[in-house]
């Protein structure tokens, strides 16, 4: 497995972690040697925590992962046979999105209920209940 990046960031190197997890759970990877170019000791110390190995060889790489961060592509060796790109870009909004003229804009919906409430304290009891509860109920129950 290759792996090839532009600028070697935290977000490139927690999804560098997520893709060796997700080929190590694939059968044929269990033991895999990873080519990379430059010297990065936070991923040689995550390569010996799972147990994978550091190849020197860029050529037996056939999968190559490119994490792309900047605008510049990526260019793949041309004895890959498998190739993902991961794009990392942030990209930045337009700063002019709001509209700094004066005029009527949206309004919110009126909130809380749609209807007036129906449920009163000051309400009259019940006609099926004319006369309250009766005596030895509330003496039973208070």
């Amino acid at each position: 497995m290759g792996l090839m990046w532009d600028y070697f960031t935290p977000q490139v190197e927690g999804q560098v972690i997520r893709d060796l997890i997700a080929i190590q759970n694939q059968p044929a990877c269990r033991e895999l040697a990873v080519y990379y170019e430059g010297s990065e000791p936070q991923l040689e110390t995550v390569l010996r925590t799972m147990g994978n190995v550091r190849s020197d060889v860029a050529a037996l790489a056939t999968l190559w992962v490119l994490y792309q961060t900047g605008t510049e592509p990526l260019v793949e060796p041309d004895h890959a046979k498998e190739v993902v790109v991961r794009d990392l870009q942030i990209r930045l909004k337009d700063p002019n999105v709001l509209d700094t003229d004066q005029h009527s804009g949206f309004y919110l919906a009126p909130q809380g209920r749609n209807i007036s409430p129906t449920l009163d304290l000051n309400r009259p009891m019940p006609g099926w209940y004319p006369g309250g509860p009766p005596a030895n109920i509330v003496w039973m129950w208070g």
